[in-house]
């Protein structure tokens, strides 16, 4: 009788274990393994018009596998992840493509006296936001305007 009692406790009490487990691996094997999206808000300016600018993240954005992008206006576009692969003919890749609406970078061009001041806003991975990052920074960068000491002169 009490040998059934015990059993009847430790047998539903290893099966929820064994599940939690699970579960603990699943999670820990994501955050290794998984795509890593980070939230991103940054901005950066160069000296370069706003459709060029664009045109500089189009190229980054267009050499990373999964992500696509739409042109919104001259000065505006919406990077999103996807896992499925591109279609490499579509004309207008819409963001109902994507699995999540959580996986958008947002990239907006205005001008700015320097020059244009790019913000990328949203949740990409990090891979992405670098390609960005570095195919701006071979842009021209803007003079500094001010004193002789602050332009390092």
């Amino acid at each position: 009788m009490f040998g059934l009692i015990v059993a009847s406790f430790i047998v539903p009490l290893a099966v929820a274990g064994a599940c939690l487990l699970l579960v603990v691996v699943y999670v820990i094997s994501m955050r290794l393994f998984g795509p890593r999206f980070i939230d991103y808000h940054g901005a950066m300016v160069v000296a370069e018009p706003p459709s060029t600018a664009i045109g500089r993240v189009e190229q980054a954005v267009g050499a990373q596998r999964n992500y696509t992008y739409r042109r919104i206006g001259a000065d505006r576009l919406e990077v999103i992840h996807s896992s499925l692969e591109r279609d490499l003919y579509a004309t207008d890749p819409s963001p109902e493509a994507a699995e999540a609406f959580l996986d958008m970078l947002r990239v907006t061009a205005s001008p700015v006296a320097a020059g244009t001041e790019i913000r990328l806003v949203g949740r990409a991975e990090a891979r992405l936001i670098n390609a960005v990052r570095t195919e701006l920074g071979h842009a021209r960068m803007p003079r500094l305007q001010g004193p002789a000491w602050m332009r390092g002169g």
